[in-house]
This record gives C-alpha cells, structure tokens and sequence, in this order.
C-alpha cells in the first residue's frame, strides 16, 4: 500500500481535518474549524479573479472587512498575503483587550463635557506607541532586508486623528476601527516576516530586537487563517509556511480540484484518515474507491504543486562564462525569471537544475530551471542571501515567500515556461505592483513631538467621522481601490536600487578567463520571435500638469523593452503636457517610448527683453 506525502505541521504531524458540505461544496480545512467559515465566504461563488469579486463589490482590492468580521478566515489576496496571519483572540484571553484592538468600543476622555467627545488619553498613547513600534518594523524589513518586495500598508487614517474631537459617539468609534485595522494590518505583516524569518533580527539594518519583535507579534494568539481558491492561486501559496507557523488552511473541494493530481496531498480520501491527535495505521485502512491511486500522486508532486520529475533534460549539457553572458532563474514553474548573479549559487545551479541557452552568437543568456532539478536534494540546498535568517530545513519555501510579489503569476498573467518572459505584456493587469515598491505605513501630518499634549477643545475642525475633511490638516493621498491604470513611469522606471535589477553593461565586473563563451553551439529560436507580435497602441491623450510624469528616468531599459522597442516599433501611451517653464525637469528619453511631450501654453512665461 501506498504512504501517502501530505501536509505537517511544525511537530510534523497532520494538523486535524475536517470536511463539511455546505450549499453543494464541500469545504475542507487543516487545523481550522468550518464552523468558523462566515457566509460570505460559503454563501458565494468562489472567486476566479483578484481584483473584483462575483458581486463586483471590489472586495478583494486590499478592501478589509468590519472590526467584527476582520478576524474571520477570508480569501487569499495575493496583493496582502500576510493578512492570513491575521491575529485573533478566540479565546478571550484579553491580549487584543489590553492593547485597545478588539472589537469593543473606545472610552471617551471623561475629563471633557458632553461638547468635546475624543478618546480617552491612555487610548491613544497606546495606539501613538504601538505605531511607533510597528512602522519601524516595516521600514527595517520591508526596506532594508527585502528591498525587491513591493509592500503597501498605506492606512485610511493614523492615531494622530483621534486627536481631534468628534461630533458624535459613533463618528469616534468609527475613527477608532480604523485605526486599529491600520495597527492589526501591521502586526500581521510582522507576524508574515517572523514566519519566513525567523532570525530577522540579525540583521545589521534591522534595529528591532527579538524580544521587542516578539512581543509585537504576539505569538501566543492563533492566526485567522485564509481561504484558498487552489485552482487560482496554486502557483504562489505556500500551505506547509501556513501550517508550521499555525495558520489554519480553508479550501473548497470541487470537481476541478478533486480530478487535478497536483491537489492530491489535500484529497479529503486521505485527510480524513489522520488527525493531529493520532495516525491511523494504514495498513488498517479500508482502501475504498481510488484511495490508492490518490496516494500515490501524493509522492508524485511536491509541496508546490509541481511535478517532483517532470522527465525533462535541458537543451544544453554545458556552457562556458563570457564576458557578455547574464544568468537568470526560474524557481518555480509559471513564474517570471529573475537575475542571477551570485558566483558560488551559478555554479552550483549548474550541476543541479537543468537550463538552456539563448545566444546570437555573442552574448548569452542561461536561463535555470529551478522546478526542473537535475538532483532534488541538492537544489534543495542551493545558497541564499537570507541564509543567517531563515530556517535552513527548507529554503526553498523562503524563496517562494520573499519573490512571489515580483515573480509570481497574476491576474491573468502568462510567462512562458522556457524564458519566464510575459506572453501578454498588455494585459494590463497591474494588481502585482500596484504597492509601488517597499514603504512604511507612516502617513503625513505626524506630529514632531508626538509626545505633546493636544487639547481637543482647542481645535476648530471636524475629522473623518463627519466626511469633512480639511485639506490643511489631512494632507494624504489614499490609495485607490478601483482599478486605475499605472502612472507612465510606474510601467517604464525599475525599482529603486534593486540588487537584483540587470546592471548597465559598463558597470559589470570583468569574468574571469574561464568565464560563459557559447561553444559553437547557436540558438535556433532567436529571443525577439518567441514573443508575441505587438503592434502599436494608440491610446487618448491625457492632459496632464504634473512634472513629476518627467523625473529622470534612472538605468537602462530592461532587455524585454530592448527587444520589444527594436522588433515590435514603439509603443503609444498617454502624453502629458509640461511646464516649459520648468525645463529642468523634461525628460527626452520618453520620446523613444512614443510619449509626445508639448507645452502648456497656459502655464508659459513670456521671454524677458534682452534673453
């Protein structure tokens, strides 16, 4: 008989199963409670897209539920994958109670009459301190240790706004919730980065301590969990992360699950044999139906969903370093490439992942399959740069945690499976980065002194609670929840200093003589005609009086936008009209992107005698 593979916990034990049908699905969940499942998880139709849901009420935009429901198990988001470590109090041991984050109401500040209605001081002195704590966090992490993952934790509102008075008891409770969905949306992202690194806090730019970052996290709540669509985001969960760190798992189990092999590790067929309390001997077990046939592709696929030895061998048996030559990897299958340049980790990939060559007889580009290994046990321990931080037993689910937001696959996307180039590049489905780059969820109009007594009587305006906010005093743009397109420069300007970007070519460190020259052997695909054709674009002019369209755009194009400028002609965006008045600030490079730069006449000085 078959020893099926499934899902463990940290103690590697099965976490418990349980399996209920409701409305015709059936709804199953490791290490969670069904019953904790709300209806408007059960009473709709799955999901199939990220960014609406079937109703079109743009639910899944990064949108959170109410105080009430936000503790709830909801769908994976792959924008806000760390909410699943949402923490939750079911047990009323009074952790959130004590820190104001629950969903009770706030007191209000007895010292004033009936006129002045704000919270009470120690209220916000909790809120202002756990601020402080929990944004340093985020700048440490999201910042310094993981510059290439996009984070966006952009708040409604902060805790300086229940500074102001409000009109009414229920205008300062809604205040409140929004700040404590801002702190909790936080602590939930700290709770993420101590889950894939454990050992964080030995990093020189980060400045928190573990005792510090542990309190902060309290580890001693359970998470809320996340529901997952499998035949949607199977190419970017990470259900054994989940587990070991105790995140309950909910999923519903359909036909398109129950026929597709790669899901046979959460096959109710087997799960309903174990618990986290005892394994049933299998040799007691009752085959019935295909229980054997489950089992088996159990050890078939990997905890990925990826097919443990897909019988493919590469296109090349070795290659030689040239000076001209870039590396790149694909970790796992249907992701997008990324650079590689780690000397010690290309050798290393070259003896245990397959890879091919793309070359037009000068330079060359080697491209290694991660989910294709030569040798599994030792791809399994190829070297990262977070090894001093991470738990070493499975780097690989490291990897998958730390690139998913700019290598993953989403809403729609296609990279194709040899090169891990975007098969339909104008898609537009934006929703990977709409974060914009790393960032701390600190918000203009913090006080400098956030220290100093404020009296609310003293002040002249109303806050949120009564939709009327003063442009003097609320300063924040807020992100939008619908769908809006990317700025011009959003699309074209890499991030920031990404260590991972491709260099500019004068910059690169000279091989060495034994560095990749082509042995002779030439491609027989050149890059350019695997892609599709692209024909260019017209698209509205969009008048535009912001210079910041213009800033200088740093670093060279990447070689997708090489190829796609020389073979498929330029592409047509949405011009903006500039300042001539700011000439300082023009950007001509735009102009090979097909943006038409002209002048507003209306913000056009007149020429001074004698210039």
């Amino acid at each position: 008989m078959a020893v099926p593979e499934l899902f463990t916990d940290k103690d590697g034990r099965v976490p418990a199963f349980r399996d209920r049908e409701i409305d015709g699905i059936t709804w199953a969940t490791l290490g969670g409670d069904i019953a904790n499942l709300p209806t408007y998880i059960t009473g709709r139709p799955v999901p199939q897209d990220d960014a609406t849901d079937p109703e079109g009420s743009k639910a899944f935009r990064g949108r959170l539920r109410s105080m009430r429901e936000v503790h709830l198990p909801d769908w994976y988001e792959p924008l806000f994958h760390w909410r699943a470590f949402w923490p939750t109090d079911p047990m009323n041991t009074g952790e959130l109670q004590k820190l104001f984050l629950d969903d009770s109401e706030v007191p209000s500040d007895p010292a004033y009459g009936p006129d002045t209605i704000t919270p009470r001081p120690d209220v916000k002195g909790v809120y202002k301190d756990l601020y402080h704590r929990l944004n340093r966090v985020v700048e440490d992490g999201g910042l310094r240790v993981i510059p290439t993952m996009p984070r966006h934790l952009s708040p409604p509102s902060n805790p300086w706004d229940l500074d102001k008075p409000f009109r009414s008891m229920a205008a300062m409770q809604e205040a409140a919730s929004e700040v404590k969905l801002l702190l909790l949306e936080a602590m939930s992202w700290a709770r993420w980065l101590q889950a894939v690194l454990p050992k964080v806090h030995r990093h020189k730019d980060f400045v928190t301590s573990e005792d510090e970052l542990l309190r902060l996290c309290l580890l001693d709540l359970p998470s809320r969990g996340v529901v997952v669509n499998l035949s949607k985001d199977w190419k970017e969960v990470n259900i054994r992360l989940w587990l070991e760190a105790g995140v309950p798992v909910y999923y519903p189990w359909r036909l398109e699950e129950r026929v597709n092999p790669r899901f046979a590790k959460l096959s109710p067929i087997l799960l309903s044999t174990y618990t986290s309390e005892e394994h049933v001997a299998l040799d007691a077990v009752d085959p019935k139906g295909n229980w054997e046939v489950v089992a088996r592709q159990t050890n078939e696929y990997d905890d990925f969903f990826q097919l443990k030895d897909p019988e493919y061998v590469s296109f090349y048996e070795t290659f030689e370093v040239g000076p001209t030559t870039d590396f790149y990897i694909i970790n796992f299958e249907g992701w997008s490439r990324r650079p590689l340049y780690l000397s010690l980790e290309i050798s290393t990939y070259r003896n245990a992942l397959h890879f091919m060559i793309d070359s037009d007889g000068f330079d060359n580009a080697v491209t290694f399959w991660r989910w294709r290994p030569r040798n599994l046990a030792l791809a399994l321990e190829l070297p990262s740069r977070f090894d001093d931080l991470h738990d070493s037993r499975r780097p690989t689910g490291v990897i998958r945690e730390l690139w998913k937001d700019s290598c993953a696959p989403r809403t729609g996307q296609t990279f194709d499976l040899d090169t891990g180039i975007l098969l339909n590049p104008f898609s537009h489905s934006e929703t990977r980065r709409l974060s914009g780059g790393a960032q701390s969820f600190r918000v203009a109009g913090e006080p400098d002194r956030p220290d100093s007594e404020f009296d609310p009587r003293q002040y002249t305006r109303w806050t949120r609670g009564d939709h009327q906010r003063a442009s003097s005093e609320d300063t924040m743009e807020l992100s939008s929840e619908e769908d809006d397109a990317p700025t011009l420069l959003r699309r074209l300007t890499p991030v920031g200093n990404n260590p991972w970007a491709t260099p500019p070519a004068d910059s690169r460190k000279p091989s060495p003589p034994n560095a990749p020259v082509r042995r002779g052997v030439r491609s027989e695909v050149p890059l350019a005609s695997r892609l599709p054709a692209v024909a260019a674009r017209p698209s509205s002019p969009i008048l535009r009086s912001d210079t910041m369209a213009v800033m200088t755009y740093q670093g060279l194009p990447s070689t997708i936008q090489k190829v796609l400028q020389e073979e498929a002609g330029p592409m047509t965006y949405p011009f903006s009209v500039m300042h001539l008045t700011e000439q300082g600030n023009w950007n001509f490079l735009l102009l090979d992107y097909g943006v038409l730069i002209l002048p507003d006449e209306k913000a056009e000085r007149p020429a001074s005698p004698g210039h």
